[in-house]
C-alpha cells in the first residue's frame, strides 16, 4: 500500500529542490494548508521564520508535534485562510494542496489575500494538481454538480491565466515521482 504524498512525513521534493538550488531566500513564510507540518518543519530547519496555517485541529497538532520531534520552531495558527490576520507580511507563501480545493468564485479572494501578505517581490509557490491529476471539469461543471470531486486540476494555461495579472511565472514543473525511501 502506498500512502498518499500529502500523507507523508517527508516534504515536498520540488521544495527541497527549490531551497538547496538557493532559489528561494530565506526569510518569513506562511505555510498555508500546512497539513502534517512536513513542510513546515523542513523551512523551520533551513532557517526560515514559519507561520502555519490549517483549518484542522488535528493537522495543527501534528505539525506541533513534528515540529517538537525535529526541534524547530514552527508558529500554528488554527483557522481559515481567508480569516488570517493580515498584519505580517511573509517573504514566501507555500500552499502544498489547497489551492485546488477552493472554489472558483473565491480565486479573486484567494489571490488578493496572497497580496497582502506578501512583501514587495515575495514568492508564492503552490502545488496543485495538474491535467493528469484531480478533477479535470469546468468551474460550470463544479457549480452545476455542487462538487469540486477532491481537488481541480489545473492545466499551465489555465493556472497562468488565473494569476498572471498579479504574479509573474518564475517556475513550472511537475512532481517527481519519488520512492518513499527517497
Amino acid at each position: 500500500k502506498v500512502d498518499h504524498p500529502l500523507s507523508s512525513v517527508f516534504p515536498d521534493e520540488s521544495l527541497i529542490d527549490y531551497l538547496d538550488s538557493g532559489k528561494i531566500p530565506i526569510g518569513n513564510v506562511l505555510d498555508i494548508g500546512c497539513g502534517n507540518g512536513r513542510n513546515s518543519v523542513l523551512l523551520a530547519e533551513k532557517g526560515f521564520t514559519v507561520d502555519a496555517l490549517d483549518i484542522s485541529d488535528l493537522a495543527i497538532e501534528k505539525t506541533e508535534k513534528l515540529a517538537r520531534t525535529h526541534k524547530v520552531k514552527v508558529t500554528t495558527h488554527r483557522g481559515n485562510f481567508f480569516n488570517f490576520n493580515k498584519n505580517k507580511k511573509y517573504n514566501l507563501i507555500y500552499d502544498a494542496g489547497m489551492f485546488h480545493h477552493i472554489f472558483p468564485h473565491r480565486r479573486p479572494e484567494y489571490i488578493d489575500s496572497v497580496c497582502e501578505l506578501l512583501v514587495d517581490g515575495g514568492l508564492l509557490a503552490i502545488i496543485a494538481f495538474n491535467e493528469k491529476m484531480g478533477a479535470s471539469i469546468s468551474d460550470f461543471e463544479i457549480y452545476l454538480n455542487r462538487n469540486m470531486e477532491g481537488g481541480i486540476s489545473y492545466p499551465l494555461e489555465k493556472l497562468k491565466s488565473i494569476f498572471e495579472k498579479r504574479f509573474e511565472l518564475l517556475d513550472y514543473r511537475e512532481m517527481k515521482n519519488m520512492s518513499p525511501e527517497d
